[in-house]
């Protein structure tokens, strides 16, 4: 494993070992400050409105699985991602994390048929910063993973793009 990664993957662990004690002491506020956080540069979390920490809080709460789900060895290894038969499409930003940078070149390295694009200036929170290159990138994976699976993609009145097999 290289440096590089060593140094995400502890830090990742840190994070996540912090963040389950804060769950399972049933400090939820200190959990999710601690993550918002960590990605988004110190006092982020505070200065969200209230009314937006107290949502996404609740929100959270029902999902306290979430670290046992990501750090699941057995079902996260380097076999799963070479094996992985799903389109796959990388979406990272320039101005990321170590760890966010260290996930994205796993998954590149590893999954054979990856769709990789680099979103220049976005951090971690890109669909809130970036959301119009964010929304081009996902449309290109989408129309890119239509043409590879022989699916036509057609509009309606109906908002939602629809795929056929030709």
């Amino acid at each position: 494993m290289s440096g590089l990664l060593i140094v995400a993957y502890t830090q990742i662990c840190g994070l996540r070992d912090r963040w389950r004690a804060h769950v399972r002491a049933g400090r939820w506020y200190e959990a999710f400050e601690e993550f918002i956080d960590f990605y988004n540069g110190p006092g982020s979390f505070a200065r969200w409105p209230p009314p937006r920490r107290e949502a996404f809080l609740a929100v959270q709460q029902t999902r306290g699985d979430l670290w046992d789900v990501l750090f699941d060895d057995g079902l996260l290894t380097l076999d799963a991602l070479t094996s992985m038969t799903a389109p796959v499409h990388v979406i990272e930003a320039t101005h990321t994390s170590v760890v966010d940078h260290a996930i994205c070149e796993v998954i590149r390295r590893h999954v054979p048929h990856a769709q990789h694009t680099l979103i220049d200036g976005a951090g971690h929170m890109m669909p809130l910063t970036h959301p119009e290159p964010l929304t081009r990138a996902l449309l290109s994976g989408i129309e890119h993973t239509a043409i590879d699976r022989n699916y036509v993609l057609t509009t309606t009145a109906d908002p939602q793009p629809r795929a056929e097999l030709r």
